[in-house]
């Protein structure tokens, strides 16, 4: 199974990711590693070069591909085998744009990780040196960024299958949860 992780950046996509592929004996791959592997570039890079358009029609066509090969690779797999996970952490915008949220929905289960704006803000805070978009943001900007773009997401990130907010972010709960919408699927 699928399992999409969506959320703002610093929501904790990558690392719970990673974290629930080890403890599940599955796999982890990042939306925004595949794409950087494809082009070999940078996100910033591609953003500058080619535009946001570019980027998105690229990001939806590496989501679809990706996502084909791993339900079409579940079909081929014995039934006998334990079942698997596939985990993919999708960019913080990935579901705002081409279907994606309607895309994913269809071939998957989601996932949303939503902390609450402070925890997102202390987080960022600490990581702008990192995030070339926020680096020069005083933190009253940083932080009515945040608050601006969540409100963009927010209709799209609602539509996910499971929604975790603050208290619900952990990996056992997560695992809890996926596993229980598993079996229901």
């Amino acid at each position: 199974m699928i399992v999409f992780l969506l959320g703002f950046m610093g929501a904790g996509k990558s690392h719970l990711g990673n974290q629930l592929a080890i403890e599940t004996d599955s796999e982890y791959i990042d939306l925004d590693n595949l794409v950087v592997e494809q082009t070999g570039m940078t996100i910033n890079q591609v953003f500058e070069k080619h535009g946001e358009d570019y980027f998105r029609e690229l990001e939806t066509s590496i989501l679809h591909k990706i996502s084909t090969e791993l339900n079409l690779k579940e079909i081929k797999t014995d039934s006998t085998k334990k079942e698997r996970f596939h985990f993919i952490g999708c960019g913080g915008g990935t579901p705002c744009f081409n279907n994606n949220m309607e895309w994913m929905n269809s071939h998957g289960l989601t996932v949303w990780l939503n902390p609450s704006v402070n925890i997102l803000f202390s987080r960022l805070r600490n990581e702008k040196d990192q995030r070339p978009l926020l680096k020069e943001l005083e933190d009253d900007q940083l932080l009515a960024f945040i608050e601006n773009k969540l409100a963009e997401r927010k209709k799209f990130y609602e539509l996910s299958t499971i929604i975790l907010n603050d208290n619900d972010v952990t990996l056992s709960k997560i695992l809890k949860l996926v596993s229980d919408a598993q079996n229901f699927f």
